[in-house]
């Protein structure tokens, strides 16, 4: 059972100041919370195989190609500035 000074020890993590009232109704909700959690853990799913995602998807992205671009200049032409073989950015 989730008691006031478990949520006062949260609230004092990410400190938060609750009122009493606040404190009572945030215990209730995650003790209903908790009781929930351990209904499910009763489910038996010895033999459900473990998911990743609950669609069978897969990738649908393209496979890479590797191609020669080792000129400097084929790749300079859409850069607004360069300092020999680098990019020239402003200064932040």
């Amino acid at each position: 059972m989730i008691e006031i000074k478990d949520i006062e020890y949260i609230a004092k993590l990410a400190k938060l100041d609750l009122s009493d009232n606040e404190k009572a109704l945030y215990a209730k909700q995650l003790d209903s919370i908790v009781s929930h959690f351990k209904e499910l853990s009763k489910i038996d799913t010895t033999n459900c195989e473990p998911l990743s995602h609950p669609l069978t998807i897969t990738n649908v992205m393209r496979a890479d190609h590797v191609i020669d671009t080792d000129t400097f200049a084929e790749l300079a032409k859409n850069i607004p500035d360069t300092e020999g073989r680098f990019f020239k950015v402003p200064k932040i």
